[in-house]
């Protein structure tokens, strides 16, 4: 006779089906009616994988890039404009969590080489809300939007893998700031010349259209100009500071 309650209930067979993760106490009892002493074996439950960037969750399949969750890069110039996230693998499960893929953070699809995993997950994540990170950067090869998927292969039972879609934009706008220089109080307001590409926006601290105008009296000082120029076709923004205007 076998039992998994310490011996409060007893049945013919060994085998017990049903059961939850829990820890057993199994007991045997012989035809004299002689118990053996409790073992405990302990039943697992599963593991179970979650996915965060910028505290935010992303859903298994999520087809839908989006900003707050890292899922979409944003604007990245073609020449130095890398954008790099940081994603946080979590284990809510009672198991033991192993990512098997090799490598361990795959990145596929249309535009998969745009997309770099420069710091691979650990491979066991440990259960009840052991974390591990993977680091991901989009340095874009051509203008416009880059697509590409995430695919982390584990033995969670009903994630495996575990994917999402990723998106940037790579943008080749190409500008370059107005010169610094100092301006006589005499000359105020100042009529501000505009960087390159021209059709730029010039703002900053006493900046109106292309105006400088600081409200009299004017204390010798240094102003920060920022000239903005849109990409027609992305839509992205350079931001480029114009220093030392005073």
């Amino acid at each position: 006779m076998y039992s998994i309650d310490d011996g409060m209930n007893y049945q013919p067979g060994a085998i017990f089906t049903g059961l939850a993760a829990n820890t057993y106490l199994v007991k045997i009892k012989d035809a004299n009616d002689c118990e053996s002493l409790a073992e405990a074996i302990l039943i697992g439950g599963e593991p179970e994988i979650a996915v965060s960037c910028n505290a935010t969750a992303i859903a298994d399949g999520d087809d839908t890039p989006d900003p707050s969750d890292c899922t979409n890069f944003g604007c990245a110039q073609l020449t130095g404009g890398m954008v790099e996230f940081t994603y946080t693998i979590t284990n809510d499960g009672s198991c033991d969590l192993t990512l098997n893929g090799s490598p361990l953070v795959l990145v596929s699809g249309l535009h998969a080489g745009d997309f770099t995993v420069t710091e691979q997950p650990l491979a066991t994540v440990t259960a009840n809300g052991g974390m591990t990170t993977f680091k991901i950067e989009f340095d874009p090869s051509a203008p416009g939007d880059r697509y590409a998927t995430v695919i982390i292969a584990n033995d969670d039972s009903d994630e495996n893998p575990f994917t999402f879609e990723i998106q940037g934009t790579g943008t080749d706008v190409v500008a370059q700031c107005p010169p610094n220089m100092t301006i006589c109080v005499d000359l105020l307001p100042f009529t501000l010349s505009e960087g390159t590409p021209t059709g730029g926006v010039l703002s900053g601290m006493h900046v109106t259209g292309d105006q400088f105008d600081p409200p009299s009296p004017v204390i010798q000082s240094f102003f920060d100009v920022f000239y903005t120029v849109t990409d027609p076709v992305t839509l992205c923004e350079k931001h480029l500071l114009v220093p030392d205007h005073g």
